[in-house]
């Protein structure tokens, strides 16, 4: 009886071990694919900026207008007076600010030039994501009704990211976590829009994607 005990106890610690390595491999995963987005982004941003072909004048005005830029936004973040609708209103206002700025150091040319590219982008994403929706409405068995709210989140969710993103007030450290803190918040709402049966196709899936990215990153 003893010896069945031990045996069970020994099948359950190594059950539970196996559990905890494979989700501390998805951890290191997801947040391996986290900072690649990240940087990806800052390096699609710096490569159109290197395709406007700025003067050595226009790249010292920018780099002291983002200098500028991050001391105000760090001040408002900082002040403890205000509410959270008045330090939005305020950020608000200096990304508007730090925007018209950086088109006033542009040429004709290179606002034409950055205006395109921004367009060719936005078609880009919104292609992308009509077609990972369409996927996603055939794997789960999508409604009309829960593809509206999904794409609604979606937007929601783009807009949130974009925010902290180009929250210069935050190091990277700082914009993972609060990017990590809004994925778990987003999350909960998505699932609020889905079925038991839905979520669990849909785990499914990621489970499938993920050891297929951690297969890959042991090669």
């Amino acid at each position: 009886m003893k010896k069945l005990l031990l045996s069970a106890f020994t099948v359950i610690a190594i059950s539970l071990s196996v559990a905890a390595q494979d989700t501390a491999s998805a951890k290191r995963q997801d947040n391996k694919s986290l900072k690649s987005a990240y940087k990806a982004g800052r390096q699609d941003k710096r490569d159109k900026m290197k395709a406007l072909n700025l003067s050595e004048d226009q790249r010292k005005e920018m780099k002291e207008n983002r200098e500028e830029y991050k001391t105000k936004i760090a001040v408002v973040e900082n002040d403890q007076s205000l509410t959270e609708v008045q330090r939005n209103e305020k950020k608000d206002a200096l990304k508007k600010e730090q925007k018209s700025n950086t088109q006033a150091l542009l040429t004709p040319d290179q606002k034409a030039r950055m205006a395109a590219a921004r367009k060719t982008d936005r078609q880009e994403k919104n292609e992308n994501s009509e077609k990972r929706m369409e996927e996603l409405k055939t794997k789960l068995s999508l409604t009309n009704e829960q593809v509206m709210q999904m794409k609604a989140l979606n937007v929601r969710n783009h807009k949130k990211m974009k925010d902290i993103r180009n929250d210069n007030s935050l190091d990277e450290a700082a914009k993972n976590k609060k990017i990590e803190e809004f994925k778990a918040s987003s999350e909960e709402r998505r699932k609020a829009i889905l079925t038991a049966d839905q979520l669990k196709k849909m785990d499914d899936t990621k489970k499938g994607h993920k050891l297929k990215g951690v297969k890959r990153a042991a090669k």
